[in-house]
């Protein structure tokens, strides 16, 4: 198989089918070079265009007619910050909490609600009677 196929290779239709897929999909083949007499037989191929860069090669691999191939690999994570708001529990009126909450008719509020449904009930009234200050704090995610 010829890489790009061209028609008048012996496996054309299925090479075609083959690299067409391939473009469909946005894949990137990134082997530019023959890797067996006139042809690119040996490919790499990835989802990103940019993640193989440098593709060499490196002569005859042992034992085999097909060239040995080799490249970098680009790896790098990019760290984004981000803004997390924590409770500051050092500041807060743990009575007037403890009051608020205690005036609230549970059992009614609730009802018939499954566990998930009465935690998310119970999160947003902890948030309407909240009197813990919050503090933004910066960090990587």
């Amino acid at each position: 198989m010829q890489w790009p196929p061209t028609d008048d290779s012996s496996a054309a239709d299925d090479a075609t089918m083959f690299y067409h897929s391939l473009e469909d999909n946005f894949f990137t083949q990134h082997v530019q070079c023959a890797t067996i007499h006139d042809a690119i037989l040996d490919l790499v191929i990835t989802d990103e265009p940019n993640l193989v860069n440098n593709v060499v090669d490196l002569g005859p691999f042992t034992g085999s007619d097909h060239e040995a191939l080799i490249w970098t690999l680009q790896v790098r994570t990019e760290l984004e910050p981000v803004t997390k708001h924590t409770f500051d529990y050092v500041k807060a009126d743990i009575d007037s909490m403890k009051r608020e909450l205690d005036s609230v008719n549970w059992a009614n509020l609730l009802g018939d609600l499954s566990a998930e449904e009465s935690c998310i009930v119970f999160r947003n009234k902890l948030r309407e009677h909240r009197t813990v200050e919050e503090a933004e704090t910066d960090g990587f995610g």
